[in-house]
């Protein structure tokens, strides 16, 4: 174990850019579901496992906007974690400042607290219910998005030296959560705007009128996921893993880019699509009704065997999207864009673009 430490101290800072999944090995699984200030309201006796990821809606000291659901005093939060056994730990900040982040013991002995980022502490934790708590140093109001999860980047560093998974390795990251686990997690009407989610799973989480604006979702798994009401304006959402079964209904998504997507069996219900990017994508089976993706870039997509009644394609181009068996009824494509490449639609539709 010495040996081990000493490895870790050494290569405590190092950061591996590196977009492959991340699993534990043996007894310890790092992908565990995720958790919340809410989610922590709704069951009260909840603790979040040690290897889960959990998020933190900071706010002010000075913010009077707090939610009821709040964790703890303004300008904290706090949430339980459950240690099973005793074990070897290391805790790091990421690029984080501004904050104070603290673990305290069963007996209510403080463990460590992490200010400076990068700075980091392995420590040997006995079994018990520990409390994980971040402070906000910023006088400024508005949320931080503070994330607790596995340090992916160590854990891929350290692999060789880890294989037992003698150590467990978390990080606190500040608008990241890269490749994180967010299946089941209920994120209704959360501030997630301008996070990087690359490669995160949504997989059955529920958006429900959550912020994502200008967030990244390049590569996530969103199978059955609902984002009802949410405002995805602006999104990256290049390649996304599994889209199917998912809920759109009254989605604000001004401006999002979407590209390389299997939309299939998805619904979209007086979602605002408009000044879009959507290319390359295939939606088969899915159910399109009373949407606006007028002013948009929408080309080389598979748009069959779907329904798009009353949805509207207004100054919008649409050259090399199939439209061939989908339900067209009342949808419209006023001055929209198109040519032989674009099928079944109407003559009207493959209009010519202008200079």
């Amino acid at each position: 174990m010495e040996t081990l430490l000493k490895i870790l101290t050494a290569f405590s800072l190092v950061v591996l850019v590196n977009s492959c999944d991340v699993a534990g090995v043996g007894k310890i699984n790092y992908n565990e579901r995720a958790g919340n200030e809410l989610m922590d309201y709704n069951n009260p006796n909840r603790n979040i496992e040690k290897k889960a990821v959990y998020l933190f809606q900071l706010e002010s000291v000075n913010d009077d906007t707090v939610t009821f659901y709040d964790s703890d005093i303004k300008g904290t939060d706090k949430t339980k974690i459950d240690f099973l056994e005793k074990y070897t730990y290391t805790y790091r900040l990421g690029n984080v400042d501004s904050i104070e982040v603290k673990l305290t013991s069963p007996t209510n002995n403080e463990i460590f607290s992490l200010t400076r980022p990068y700075e980091s502490i392995t420590f040997v934790a006995e079994a018990g219910t520990y409390t994980l708590s971040v402070r906000n140093l910023k006088l400024e109001k508005g949320v931080r998005k503070i994330f607790y999860k596995p340090d992916y980047d160590t854990i891929r560093t350290l692999a060789i030296f880890n294989a037992n998974n003698d150590v467990i390795f978390s990080i606190i990251t500040e608008d990241e959560c890269r490749g994180c686990k967010m299946t089941d997690g209920d994120f209704n009407n959360f501030q997630l705007d301008s996070v990087d989610f690359t490669s995160a799973d949504f997989q059955n989480a529920n958006l429900q009128g959550a912020n994502l604006k200008y967030s990244v979702l390049n590569y996530v798994g969103f199978l059955s996921t609902k984002v009802d009401t949410a405002d995805m304006s602006y999104v990256l959402f290049d390649s996304p893993r599994d889209l199917r079964h998912s809920s759109f209904v009254f989605t604000k998504a001004i401006g999002i880019k979407i590209s390389n997507a299997n939309l299939n069996f998805t619904n979209f219900f007086d979602c605002d699509l408009s000044n879009s990017i959507i290319e390359d994508c295939q939606y088969n089976e899915g159910d399109m009704f009373s949407c606006n993706l007028s002013n948009s870039i929408l080309i080389n997509n598979n748009f069959t065997n779907s329904k798009f009644e009353y949805c509207r394609f207004d100054y919008s181009d649409i050259t090399g999207t199939s439209f061939c068996d989908s339900d067209l009824k009342d949808a419209t494509f006023l001055k929209s864009i198109g040519d032989a490449t674009t099928l079944c639609v109407p003559d009207s539709a493959r209009g010519t673009r202008t200079q």
